[in-house]
């Protein structure tokens, strides 16, 4: 029997531990999706993202990313400073919606690309609900909390061949 999943991409974590690997180095996020989910019935994507009002146009990727399915949680920036954007809110979104579809029932397993160890206690919640939680992150950018939270924890730069654009 095929197994649930949903999958939850943090992209400044992806983007930060992309350019830690290798600032050319660029991922294809359908191969991204494919490759972690291969297994699985994947019930739903998600892309948490930010963006900054003053240079950035949400559209574009935003708009690529829903065309192949993807659910984008877009949010604009907040300034601190005078010039200085910052990413505000996303990491409890992503952990509200993870937690949320798992006291759902939505899925059975959890795909978190992210290695930051500020989803930990969310990971532990739902696997407490009785889920599966895969993790995957770039190997220098992904903490060990995470890496021993999760069930399995799956090392982009393992795959970065077969997810590359």
């Amino acid at each position: 029997m095929m197994r649930n999943a949903m999958m939850f991409v943090d992209q400044e974590n992806l983007r930060n531990g992309c350019n830690n690997y290798d600032p050319k180095y660029q991922y294809a996020f359908v191969k991204l999706r494919n490759e972690l989910v291969e297994d699985y019935y994947t019930i739903r994507s998600y892309w948490y993202a930010s963006w900054n009002p003053e240079n950035d146009k949400p559209t574009g990727f935003y708009d690529a990313l829903r065309g192949e399915g993807f659910r984008v949680c877009a949010s604009p920036r907040k300034q601190r400073g005078k010039k200085k954007y910052e990413e505000k809110g996303v990491d409890i979104q992503l952990a509200t919606d993870l937690i949320a579809q798992a006291y759902q029932e939505s899925y059975d397993t959890a795909v978190v690309v992210s290695g930051d160890a500020d989803y930990r206690r969310a990971i532990e919640y739902v696997q407490d609900q009785g889920k599966r939680v895969i993790a995957a992150g770039w190997k220098n950018s992904s903490s060990k909390d995470i890496k021993r939270q999760a069930d399995e924890f799956i090392e982009l730069n393992d795959i970065a061949d077969a997810i590359k654009k």
